[in-house]
């Protein structure tokens, strides 16, 4: 999915790494801190606080120390994947209604999302791909 959004929202821009993966698995994570709240009670303030220094730390570094070659668009759909698929693979322990309700809605939230970015990616003009908040299509020239 960070692939998916970076074709999207970046296009032109060429991906090295797995930092979109590395953030599916923090998304996923904050699944987890939702679902199974109740398991963790020793815990929970501790990992929900860690987390957030974390993803806080990032935000800040984003501000701070940006640069043009960094895919921030496959970290963001990373993350975005990690919280809509993330309920459907984690286990949940103690399933509550509210909770099989929200899991349900990422998902299809999620396959939504897919086909959005699927069909955005295959009607871009070959050669000029757009990005979703570009006026026009273009390649960068070598």
């Amino acid at each position: 999915t960070g692939g998916l959004t970076m074709g999207v929202m970046e296009p032109h821009l060429p991906v090295v790494g797995s930092s979109g993966g590395v953030y599916t698995m923090l998304g996923a994570r904050v699944v987890n801190l939702m679902i199974n709240k109740e398991n963790m009670p020793n815990t929970w303030y501790c990992r929900v606080a860690c987390l957030a220094l974390f993803l806080g730390e990032d935000i800040v570094n984003y501000y701070l120390f940006y640069k043009e070659g960094t895919s921030n668009a496959a970290h963001i759909g990373g993350f975005i994947c990690g919280v809509l698929y993330g309920g459907q693979v984690l286990e949940n322990f103690n399933k509550r209604p509210f909770e099989l309700k929200l899991v349900m809605w990422f998902k299809r939230i999620f396959v939504l999302y897919i086909v959005f970015c699927i069909l955005w990616y295959v009607t871009q003009e070959p050669g000029k791909p757009q990005g979703l908040f570009e006026s026009a299509g273009h390649c960068r020239q070598r």
